[in-house]
């Protein structure tokens, strides 16, 4: 959930941050579905960056999501890398 990203724009738009209680992250979940002023991104530990090549390394494994879907119970290292035009998109 990345609510500034751009398909066009040859970046991976991506969002991290921390949320150490159910509480936090209780409150944080109805701001993702909140498009712009007022959105999650803005909350206090919550960071959206802008990368061509994004590489990850945690000291413990965890849990990997992406667009909704987990695909590893337990990584340490990921890494993305964009290939801007390789595939084309089609948009009314």
């Amino acid at each position: 959930m990345a609510p500034h990203a751009d398909p066009f724009d040859g970046k991976l738009t991506f969002v991290y941050g921390n949320r150490r209680t159910r509480g936090q992250i209780f409150r944080l979940l109805p701001r993702t579905m909140k498009p712009g002023k007022g959105s999650f991104v803005e909350m206090e530990g919550i960071h959206e960056q802008q990368a061509t090549w994004v590489k990850i390394h945690i000291e413990s494994p965890a849990p990997a999501h992406v667009d909704g879907e987990i695909f590893s119970e337990g990584i340490q290292d990921l890494e993305y890398k964009i290939y801007p035009g390789r595939l084309q998109i089609l948009a009314s």
